[in-house]
């Protein structure tokens, strides 16, 4: 509807959904889409604001999680 591939979709998802955060490999594996296809999407996530960076203590990984603000979102 918007213009936007379902991988995106599917990725935003997968991190609503989820409990705590997810690294790149965790939506890689749990989406079954490749890693260009993640990394694209989660690059225009971070981009739109949709989607921000979490640090988990003792983890040098990046983990996601999606940005819950309906302002955020509709800026």
């Amino acid at each position: 509807v918007l213009g936007i591939p379902k991988s995106i979709g599917a990725i935003y998802g997968l991190l609503f959904a989820s409990p705590e955060p997810l690294c790149f490999a965790q939506i890689v594996s749990r989406l079954g889409i490749s890693k260009g296809s993640v990394s694209q999407g989660l690059a225009f996530l971070r981009q739109s604001g949709a989607v921000k960076l979490v640090a988990l203590p003792d983890d040098r990984r990046e983990f996601f999680e999606p940005e819950l603000g309906l302002r955020r979102l509709a800026s």
